[in-house]
């Protein structure tokens, strides 16, 4: 018996030594460096963002709210092993749908344009998109002509319509175009101005609204949390996170406005008073823990 147990013994030295166990030379190697951690919440709750234009007199006002319809997030932090910090750094990302509501009230006006949609919960945003338009042959105003014409030649990727501008354009289109059976048939002179062209396409880059993925990112240091926003670093309120990362159930709620620093003006805009430009943001969440099968 004692000749077995040396002889184990020996292998098992051998094993911690070269980090070999004795099954078939594998090699096994534990890393403690960075432990990595991410939880998966249900999540419920709504983004509320609200812009004001105008000035003190008067000023319009947007409010967009997504309510969470079904969403989940993924929340994950790395905690290091050898090299310390002074803060904790935690990442939440969204997917999921949500019921959507715009209201949008114009500077000077009390009644407010309401619309309602279902789509992907995020927070509102923009991307450039090509669109095709195509000018059909028939009878068009020189005044339209020149404008197009005008717009296609300064129209690039980085110098794209606003979607407005686009919508406005394919009204125009509507309100400047005969086809030759329209003009034939005037006898009032309408449309004697009005030169004829073949049919042609053009392609102008649109800025157009897009949902976004939602994903916040937090800053711990010392207990208190913070955001980026703005390019700087913003503390949140003690009660914005009640719960830690990790935890059952985790609620979040806080605003981020931009109303004092008044970003985005010109130095005219930024010296006049009077100019109300602003945008808020409202978070509120719930997070529950997604429990394993």
């Amino acid at each position: 018996m004692k000749k077995i147990n040396l002889i184990l013994s020996a292998c098992a030295i051998a094993a911690v030594a070269l980090l070999v166990s004795c099954n078939n030379g594998t090699k096994d190697y534990v890393n403690v460096r960075t432990i990595n951690n991410s939880y998966a919440y249900n999540v419920t709750g709504s983004v509320t963002n609200t812009k004001k234009d105008g000035n003190t007199t008067a000023a319009s006002v947007n409010v967009t709210t997504a309510t969470i319809k079904s969403a989940t997030a993924k929340v994950e932090w790395s905690e290091d092993k050898l090299n310390d910090s002074n803060y904790d750094y935690y990442t939440v990302k969204f997917n999921g749908t949500a019921n959507w509501t715009t209201s949008n009230t114009p500077a000077g006006s009390t009644t407010a344009t309401t619309s309602k949609f279902t789509d992907e919960f995020g927070v509102e945003g923009t991307t450039v998109e090509q669109e095709r338009v195509e000018l059909p042959a028939g009878w068009y105003s020189p005044t339209f002509i020149t404008q197009i014409d005008s717009i296609y030649n300064h129209n690039y990727e980085n110098n794209p319509l606003d979607y407005y501008e686009y919508l406005a354009l394919q009204q125009a289109f509507v309100t400047n175009y005969v086809d030759d059976a329209t003009k034939q048939a005037d006898t009032t002179g309408s449309y004697d101005s009005y030169t004829s062209y073949s049919s042609r396409v053009r392609y102008f880059y649109v800025e157009e609204p897009c949902i976004d993925s939602l994903e916040l990112s937090f800053y711990e240091f010392d207990g208190d949390f913070y955001v980026w926003y703005d390019n700087e670093y913003v503390k949140l309120p003690e009660d914005a996170v009640d719960g830690d990362f990790g935890d059952d159930e985790i609620t979040i709620k806080y605003t981020l406005s931009d109303a004092d620093t008044r970003t985005g003006l010109s130095e005219t805009e930024k010296n006049d008073t009077t100019v109300v430009q602003s945008t808020e943001t409202a978070y509120n969440f719930t997070f529950k823990l997604v429990e394993a099968e």
